[in-house]
């Protein structure tokens, strides 16, 4: 396991190789969680060509494997706050989007956005003055009954 890595590509598989090693070491512990078995990643039922026909790993086809399932335009930032988002993916317009709006939200707070707050306050203020032009009919209706009256 203790390989030399010079570059990138090396260091994902350096990385791989010794998550599966952690795995096959843990996998039937009594820390094994049942739910979420360790076992060797990727499976063959993700990734049919990352093994060979004697069960071993084929570096290439996992390299290709794990590429494609990390790449930032696969990740999913869902329930990352907004400045996590932005640092991991600055420059893409989608993830700007995204940390716009939890920010939006973040803002006026968790079920609402800040459209929702402008719909209830002219909701609001329009309620408030019908109530006050009833009123005020109201007002000149009981004064002009009373002129009537005398």
């Amino acid at each position: 396991m203790r390989a030399k890595v010079t570059d990138t590509e090396q260091s994902v598989l350096w990385l791989w190789s010794a998550h599966n090693e952690v795995n096959q070491r843990l996998s039937g512990a009594a820390t094994d969680d049942p739910e979420f078995p360790k076992t060797q990643y990727p499976s063959s039922e993700h990734c049919p060509n990352c093994r060979d026909s004697s069960s071993r790993w084929n570096d290439h086809f996992v390299l290709n494997y794990l590429k494609e399932k990390y790449h930032q335009d696969n990740l999913n930032y869902q329930g990352a706050d907004a400045q996590t988002a932005l640092n991991a993916r600055a420059h893409s317009p989608s993830i700007r989007k995204l940390v716009e709006t939890v920010e939006e939200r973040q803002l006026v707070g968790k079920y609402f956005n800040s459209l929702d707050i402008s719909i209830c306050i002219a909701l609001y203020v329009l309620s408030g003055l019908i109530c006050a032009a009833v009123c005020w009919k109201f007002i000149l209706r009981k004064h002009y009954h009373r002129r009537k009256l005398f």
